[in-house]
């Protein structure tokens, strides 16, 4: 089930009442915080890019179409997870929608427990990618406040040499690197070398290994 203390909302847009009556009555008891607009340009208005969870979007509505406002949101850079609703015959639709990268599609009328997988996965995703860019910039931000020489050392470390090594490879003593070595995995907060390394990747430094 989701967990509501992670601030996710389901966002449902269709120009339906009833859809949206009944959908928010469902995510409701299943325990999704949700939010109703019954049209798309509420619905952007309202957006907020940093929010983390999902989109059920009907593919049809008057105005701004759900095709539209995907590609709005694809402009400004949103990543969330949007699940189609979609009618018999939509094909065409589905498939430039497919192409943005919607998340999925379900005909109308919906069965209410595929909507809700559907739902559960999108919004894990959507939290699964915040954290890790959270994880990148905060890896990131430590990683800037090494000296040019640690970054240097702890490329060497992560590459599986030893201090020997790296000492021989830097020009330095075995000491001075074993120091170095400390102190850079304490300011960044590396527990092992393969923490260490998880960290660098993260942040998009290359690890070499030596051959």
């Amino acid at each position: 089930m989701p967990n509501k203390q992670r601030g996710s909302t389901v966002f449902v847009v269709d120009d339906d009442p009833y859809v949206l009556d009944s959908t928010r009555w469902l995510l409701e008891n299943s325990g999704f915080h949700t939010e109703t607009h019954d049209h798309a340009e509420s619905f952007f208005a309202a957006y907020r890019n940093e929010t983390t969870g999902c989109v059920i979007l009907d593919i049809r509505m008057p105005g701004m179409t759900g095709l539209a406002l995907q590609n709005e949101l694809v402009k400004i850079g949103a990543e969330i997870p949007i699940v189609f609703i979609t009618a018999h015959g939509d094909i065409p639709q589905t498939v430039q929608a497919m192409k943005l990268g919607a998340w999925d599609f379900i005909e109308k009328p919906y069965d209410p427990r595929q909507l809700l997988e559907s739902v559960e996965r999108a919004v894990e995703w959507s939290e699964m990618r915040q954290d890790a860019q959270r994880r990148r910039a905060l890896y990131a931000n430590r990683f800037s406040k090494l000296s040019p020489r640690e970054q240097e050392v702890a490329r060497e470390v992560a590459g599986g040499r030893s201090s020997k090594e790296i000492a021989r490879r830097l020009q330095l003593s075995p000491r001075t690197v074993e120091t170095h070595r400390y102190r850079l995995m304490e300011k960044v907060g590396a527990g092992s070398v393969a923490h260490l390394v998880l960290m660098l990747m993260e942040i998009g430094e290359e690890v070499r290994i030596p051959e």
